[in-house]
């Protein structure tokens, strides 16, 4: 019998898992408030039975396969059942835009379509082309540790999206690595991110294969995450700082109630029960890492990235430190180059990009996979991120500014929402500010201001005043090159629409830059 830690491949995954924990309850899906439990036996025979239909549908080994949808039963059985074909697996967000669907449909030149219905188990197939795509796989892809098993376009900051190819090996190596590191628990974990990221993907779904531990799907992680929790009461999840920001910002409005209830502890909110909390996807503000060490809630930010399937290094909970992403996982070498950027080298590293042979080579080289981001050494041998490569500037003052650890510090201000800093070439920091809508509100209504509209509200002295209040507190610690001289406030959040944000929630500064040339001139007039 396969054993989960002889497998090589995700389906030898999911067998032994299926054969372990047979009638154990697997996959939690949460519909209308509700929790309904599928057993692995479930999944089991669900899997085998999608992996017929999509066969007798004409899907072959090597075809790619696009799936469109939000997180599901179906989704994951999808998933497995792709994986038995040998068929390559292309998710896309669902929230990008069509016009960007149809783009990345076009360029993977994916045979088939998978789109998920409105309920998230209504399931359409669709063929689209009878020219087998396959073709452009290596001559040796067949369905083993070696087979490619998944194309997935990184929402790229600077550039265009690139696929990522990632074979059965680099998921699977990855998986069993990180669960080694973190240890494999019978644990209840409430997933909130998308699989459609490697982040979800890796790190919750094919982790709880692993494990063979219980997994439950959020129903809407934006509007019903915290009933969510209150209804099963996890023990672990993964998420993104602004999740975390949010847990706070509840906690502290809870604090400021005057209803005569008691105010909820971010523990209370997450459930009770709540015994570790990953991050990873940007970088924690120090602040909220400071109020979950309050509750004692170990808050454990990692580094990876989707080229790396995606884990690269993991914090233990019993030597956390501050602003440490942790140690490399056991079957991974990490190394900084001379300018600091992080090198990665081991079996998780992606085989390249599709069909872009030179963004290919611009990133692998002898082995090394280039991360584009820069790091930093504790005494102990734990990695810092420090920022990223590409988005280093430099002031006319021959000054160097990482501005992704500034805006860390002003996003954890409960009146910022979002911001980015400008400056390369320039005398001096300004910021683009993004406030907190609610709390505008609330000052507004508290002040008794007399404002026409959204840009009146945001610009208003005494709003403006509050604004230079927190920008002056939460920079209190920087030195001088780094402080914000010049600020606007803006009356929108940036926006994934307008591109100016990625689906990960990374800011796309050229796009930001050009969408408010006209403030941006004003503040280095």
């Amino acid at each position: 019998m396969t054993t989960a830690t002889a497998a090589q491949t995700v389906p030898e995954l999911f067998v032994a898992t299926v054969r372990r924990r047979r009638h154990q309850p697997a996959l939690g899906v949460i519909e209308g408030g509700r929790v309904a439990w599928y057993t692995w036996e479930d999944l089991g025979a669900a899997v085998e039975a999608r992996t017929k239909e999509l066969a007798d549908n004409g899907i072959l080994r090597g075809d790619l396969v696009v799936q469109i949808g939000r997180n599901s039963l179906a989704w994951v059985v999808n998933d497995m059942a792709l994986h038995y074909l040998g068929a390559v697996h292309v998710p896309l967000h669902s929230t990008l835009s069509k016009a960007k669907q149809k783009e990345l449909i076009s360029h993977c030149g994916a045979r088939h379509m998978i789109e998920l219905g409105a309920d998230a188990n209504e399931v359409k197939l669709k063929k689209r082309s009878n020219e087998r795509i396959g073709k452009h796989l290596p001559s040796h892809d067949v369905c083993g540790p070696e087979s490619l098993a998944t194309i997935l376009y990184t929402s790229g900051t600077t550039g265009e999206p690139r696929g990522v190819m990632l074979t059965q090996e680099n998921i699977v190596c990855n998986t069993t690595a990180l669960s080694e590191a973190v240890g494999s628990r019978n644990e209840m974990r409430l997933g909130v991110l998308p699989f459609s990221h490697i982040y979800a993907r890796t790190c919750d779904l094919y982790s709880w294969i692993q494990r063979g531990s219980r997994l439950i799907l959020a129903e809407d992680p934006r509007e019903t995450f915290i009933r969510d929790c209150q209804l099963v009461k996890p023990l672990a999840i993964n998420a993104v700082p602004y999740l975390y920001q949010k847990l706070v910002d509840l906690a502290d409005a809870e604090l400021e109630k005057s209803d005569g209830e008691p105010p909820k502890t971010i523990r209370q909110l997450l459930g009770g029960r709540i015994a570790r909390c990953y991050c990873g996807g940007a970088a924690l503000a120090p602040s909220v890492v400071e109020r979950f060490a309050e509750e004692q809630i170990p808050l454990l930010p990692g580094y990876g990235l989707t080229e790396a399937s995606p884990v690269v290094t993991v914090p233990s909970h019993k030597e956390f430190a501050p602003m440490s992403v942790g140690r490399p996982l056991e079957n991974l070498e990490v190394q900084l180059a001379h300018d600091g950027e992080i090198l990665v080298r081991g079996p998780s590293v992606m085989r390249g990009y599709w069909l872009n042979e030179d963004a290919t080579n611009e990133v692998l080289k002898d082995g090394w996979l280039h991360t584009g981001d820069l790091g930093e050494w504790d005494s102990e041998g734990r990695l810092a991120i420090v920022g990223r490569k590409k988005e280093m500037m430099a002031l006319a003052t021959g000054k160097k500014i990482i501005p992704s650890a500034i805006e860390t510090l002003l996003c954890a201000s409960t009146w910022i929402e979002q911001a980015m800093v400008i400056g390369e070439g320039r005398r001096y920091l300004s910021a683009i500010i993004v406030p907190n809508p609610k709390r505008i509100k609330n000052e507004i209504r508290k002040q008794k201001l007399f404002v026409w509209s959204k840009k009146r509200g945001v610009s208003h002295p005494k709003i403006r005043k509050i604004i230079q209040r927190e920008i002056d507190a939460s920079l209190r610690k920087l030195p001088p090159e780094q402080q914000i001289r010049q600020f606007t406030v803006i009356d929108r959040g940036f926006s994934i629409d307008l591109s100016e944000m990625t689906p990960k929630l990374s800011l796309r500064r050229a796009v930001i830059e050009k969408n408010f040339a006209k403030e941006i001139a004003a503040m280095y007039a």
